[in-house]
C-alpha cells in the first residue's frame, strides 16, 4: 500500500518539477540535462522526461501542528500551589 502511495505521488512530484524546470529554463540548458542523463544512464524516477531529479521524496509522515513539533502548548490553565509552613 505504502509502495503504491509513493509511486504515484513520485510521478506527481517529477511532472511538476520537470514542468517548472522546463517553463524557467533555456533550451540549451535542457538539452544538457538530456545529454548528461543520456551519458551516466540516470535513472528517470517518476516519469520517463525525468533528466534532472534522480531522486523523489516520498514523505508519508503524517502532519503534526506546529505546537506538537516544537512542544509549544497554551498555558489557559492556573496553578494552585499550597505551602505547608
Amino acid at each position: 500500500m505504502i509502495f503504491l502511495f509513493c509511486f504515484g505521488n513520485c510521478q506527481i512530484n517529477a511532472s511538476m518539477a520537470m514542468m517548472a524546470l522546463k517553463l524557467g529554463a533555456p533550451e540549451d540548458y535542457m538539452q544538457l540535462l538530456q545529454e548528461h542523463a543520456d551519458a551516466v544512464n540516470l535513472p528517470r524516477i517518476g516519469i520517463d522526461e525525468n533528466v534532472a531529479f534522480p531522486a523523489v521524496p516520498a514523505n508519508i509522515a503524517p502532519a503534526v501542528t506546529l505546537q506538537d513539533a516544537f512542544g509549544i502548548y497554551p498555558y489557559n490553565y492556573i496553578y494552585i500551589i499550597s505551602y505547608n509552613v
